[in-house]
């Protein structure tokens, strides 16, 4: 009988992302649930000092709360010019716009006399299981952010918050190409959390 892994997740897009690259790789020896099919409602504070701290912790928590292994991420979005600004906390920043684009418009205000525009993404992985377990992974996608926001993107709904909110605005420094014009299997190959689940699967198999 297949074990079941709890994605911890109620967002279905998410979810979706994480199913289809541990089915393909893991279907034959899990079977993996979100959050929304056993109606888990906690909200669990994600108030550490790290991306992998809040990570393990949600993991550990949901763990023992519903018995299932859980999987948990976070992910933080980092520019080096503006150490303070995002980081760990870019969700908390993006919701203090009213849009994604006025987000973007500020972070490029303060970017503008700034010689360096590197950034990078970073998820962080944790697997929690019953007997106390504990599987961790961390990925990172480097690039730089781009020196306007292209219109073609205006209005489009895809990751309007949280970390990935800043994909619009991110130049991948492997392709030269803005994160929502790679392909699936690209991304899984260049972007933070597609590097995070690779290292994760590898430890699962």
């Amino acid at each position: 009988m297949k074990q079941k892994i709890l994605i911890a997740t109620t967002n279905q897009g998410k979810f979706n992302q994480f199913l289809n690259a541990l089915q393909s790789k893991l279907g034959d020896k899990y079977d993996f649930i979100s959050l929304n099919d056993i109606n888990y409602k906690k909200d669990i504070v994600e108030d550490k000092e790290t991306l992998l701290e809040n990570s393990i912790k949600k993991a550990q928590e949901t763990c023992s709360d519903t018995g299932y292994i859980c999987l948990s991420d976070d992910s933080g979005f980092f520019i080096n010019a503006l150490p303070n600004l995002l980081g760990i906390f870019c969700g908390r920043y993006r919701k203090s716009f009213s849009t994604r684009e006025k987000c973007h418009d500020d972070i490029l205000a303060k970017l503008k006399d700034k010689k360096d525009r590197s950034c990078y993404y970073e998820t962080s992985i944790a697997v929690a299981f019953p007997n106390g377990k504990l599987l961790t992974s961390v990925g990172k996608c480097e690039g730089f952010v781009d020196t306007k926001y292209d219109e073609k993107y205006i209005g489009v709904n895809i990751s309007p918050n949280g970390a990935h909110a800043f994909d619009f605005i991110f130049i991948d420094k492997k392709t030269k190409k803005p994160l929502p014009e790679l392909t699936s299997k690209q991304l899984m190959n260049t972007n933070a959390r597609g590097k995070a689940l690779k290292k994760i699967i590898k430890l699962l198999s």
